[in-house]
């Protein structure tokens, strides 16, 4: 074998490369032959429901609900009856998952009539990291401080000022002070309200203290 360092270094190169294709080669080879296969089901599948030999259940797996309205529209059936083929594909929750189209999940580009795309989707709560200086609390702003958030609802202020930039850290959240700075909020408004959100109410004094130290390590 030539001990010249430029053949070396070819002969490595190419080692290097053939080694990379063959470790690449395998798993595109193995998608070709999934997508191959997946193609000739298909067409069975197709074959045999045209020659009426399948009953097309698969069709749930790969018609959307808007293809299935359509098809079902286009061969004369009526509004209860697609209404009932929705149902039974979705496991009743169509209107729950219409919602969620809707309301979070419709994104430009995507099939968001398909809802069986949508049996995986979940609420992504948002991270404590830095809850202590987050307040006020809950979706409008209704409950100043941590502490008061882990009181009953009766027992939570009715009123407090917000807009202070003073951190309050015994009750994790914001000075409740009266100046030019701040506005009075008052949890009796509509839109306001300051009810529910009952996990940990019950809790321990000393379950609660330690709870808050925790919350505000974060």
């Amino acid at each position: 074998m030539s001990t010249d360092p430029n053949q070396l270094l070819a002969h490595m190169s190419v080692g290097v490369m053939m080694h990379d294709l063959a470790a690449v080669a395998r798993p595109v080879a193995s998608a070709l032959v999934g997508e191959v296969w997946k193609s000739f089901t298909g067409a069975l599948h197709s074959l045999g429901e045209g020659l009426g030999l399948t009953s097309g259940a698969h069709r749930k797996v790969q018609e959307t609900d808007k293809h299935l309205i359509a098809r079902m529209a286009a061969s004369g059936a009526n509004k209860a009856q697609i209404t009932k083929a929705l149902e039974a594909r979705s496991a009743n929750k169509a209107a729950l998952f219409e919602m969620l189209v809707e309301d979070g999940t419709n994104r430009p580009g995507e099939d968001v009539g398909c809802l069986e795309e949508l049996q995986t989707v979940q609420y992504r709560a948002r991270p404590l990291n830095g809850i202590w200086s987050t307040g006020p609390f809950l979706h409008n702003g209704s409950v100043p401080n941590l502490t008061s958030l882990l009181e009953a609802p009766a027992n939570r202020p009715v009123t407090f000022n917000t807009g202070s930039p003073r951190i309050d850290a015994e009750k994790v959240g914001f000075m409740d002070v009266a100046d030019t700075n701040t506005m009075k909020f008052d949890t009796r408004k509509p839109g306001n309200s300051n009810a529910g959100h009952l996990y940990g109410v019950k809790l321990k004094a000393a379950d609660k203290t330690a709870l808050l130290e925790y919350l505000k390590s974060l």
